[in-house]
């Protein structure tokens, strides 16, 4: 088999190998309360939208809508007013 036809066999394998890398370079991260840390802010971010839609949903409003008014009282604290859509 020529060399050219290696290489158009081994093309199907070049996303599994990536994805190898990519595994690879964060399982071997130095620091991987970052990594845990990322996920952790990221599902309570989650679970903090889905509780405010489940209140709006109970109270008959049709779900919570990304509607955040910050009035600024002084340079080291703000309002944050979520509202109901």
């Amino acid at each position: 088999m020529s060399n050219a036809m290696t290489h158009l066999y081994s093309l199907p394998q070049a996303p599994a190998r990536a994805l190898e890398a990519l595994q690879q370079k964060y399982e071997t991260s130095d620091n991987p309360v970052i990594v845990v840390a990322v996920a952790a802010a990221i599902v309570l971010g989650v679970g903090f939208i889905a509780f405010l839609t489940a209140m709006c949903i109970s109270r008959g409003y049709s779900g919570f809508g990304a509607v955040v008014d910050i009035t600024w009282t002084n340079p080291f604290s703000a309002n944050v007013t979520f509202k109901c859509i």
